[in-house]
C-alpha cells in the first residue's frame, strides 16, 4: 500500500492507494500505476481569435501516452503529443478539461483549468488634428507654408 498526503484548502487530505499485482503484466517492468497530469496554456489571457497552446505534463504510468482535450467550447482532440492548440472565436470562460492514458490503460483523473477570453481592446480614435499633420498641413506645415508665400509675394 502507497500513501500520500495533499493539501486541500486549509487542510490536509490523506489518501492510500493499494497497488495490485496485475497478471497480465507479469515478467515485464514494474508498473507505476498511478498516472497524474497537469497542464498549463499561453497566453495565460488570451484574446477572441487568438492561439492559444495547451502543454501537459505527465507523471507515472507508462509510456506512450493518450492525451484526451475537452476545450470547453465543443472542441475536442485526442493525441500522443502533450502540446495542442485552440482558437477560441466568442470571449468568455472555458473550463478546458484534460484525461492522460498510459500505455496498459491506466487514465489520470480529469485535471481542468479556466481559460477566460476576451475581446480584443477597441482601436484607440486618432485626435482629429492627426490628419493635417499626416497630410503635412499641420500647425509646423501651415506655418511654414505662409511663411513660402509671404516671402514669393516681397521677391515679386
Amino acid at each position: 500500500m502507497c500513501q500520500f498526503t495533499r493539501a486541500v484548502g486549509s487542510g490536509l487530505l490523506t489518501a492510500a492507494v493499494l497497488l495490485l499485482s496485475v497478471p497480465f503484466l507479469a515478467g515485464t517492468a514494474a508498473h507505476a500505476a498511478v498516472v497524474t497530469a497537469s497542464f498549463d496554456f499561453l497566453p495565460t489571457s488570451p484574446l477572441v481569435g487568438q492561439l492559444v497552446t495547451f502543454d501537459a505534463t505527465v507523471m507515472g504510468g507508462d509510456a506512450p501516452y493518450t492525451f484526451r482535450w475537452a476545450f470547453g467550447n465543443g472542441g475536442l482532440a485526442v493525441g500522443s503529443t502533450p502540446e495542442v492548440t485552440e482558437i477560441y472565436m466568442t470571449s468568455g470562460t472555458y473550463t478546458v478539461s484534460l484525461v492522460v492514458i498510459d500505455s496498459v490503460g491506466l487514465s489520470s483523473l480529469q485535471e481542468t483549468e479556466q481559460v477566460p477570453v476576451s475581446n480584443a481592446p477597441d482601436a484607440t480614435p486618432l485626435p482629429a488634428a492627426l490628419p493635417l499633420f499626416a497630410t503635412g498641413l499641420g500647425v509646423m506645415g501651415l506655418f511654414g507654408w505662409r511663411r513660402k508665400r509671404k516671402a514669393q509675394a516681397i521677391a515679386a
